[in-house]
């Protein structure tokens, strides 16, 4: 994987804690309020929304296996749409038109989520 290679791949609640650290550095950057407890309690809990059958998150890692993004995806509707949730990127990273590999055909190894007949695929 080249240094501008953003690999996506499927996470858990495992990754939170480092998807809390990237929002940390993107509120930084914005000079947003920091109050994880408050903010973030989809990612703390032990009620983690973003799993199966409910719904999914993925993660975008760097060269170095450094989560650089993030976007999660919950079904709503009783399934018949999805809601998109904790879309962040490193700044770095952002305008960089950097190639997302998601490990083989690009869209079936990165995992998808059913919503509403559609598949909901990686976005990062």
């Amino acid at each position: 994987m080249s240094a501008a290679m953003i690999r996506i791949e499927p996470a858990g609640p495992a990754e939170a804690a480092e998807v809390i650290e990237l929002i940390h550095r993107v509120f930084d950057e914005y000079g947003f309020i920091w109050d994880p407890e408050e903010e973030f309690w989809d990612l703390m809990g032990d009620d983690f929304p973003y799993l199966e059958p409910r719904g999914a998150i993925w993660v975008g890692r760097d060269a170095e296996g450094r989560i650089v993004g993030s976007i999660a995806a919950e079904l709503v509707e009783g399934g018949a749409a999805a809601e998109f949730h904790r879309l962040y990127l490193d700044a770095q990273r952002r305008g960089a038109r950097a190639a997302a590999d998601a490990g083989g055909d690009r869209l079936g190894a990165a995992g998808g989520l059913r919503a509403g007949g559609a598949l909901v695929r990686h976005a990062l």
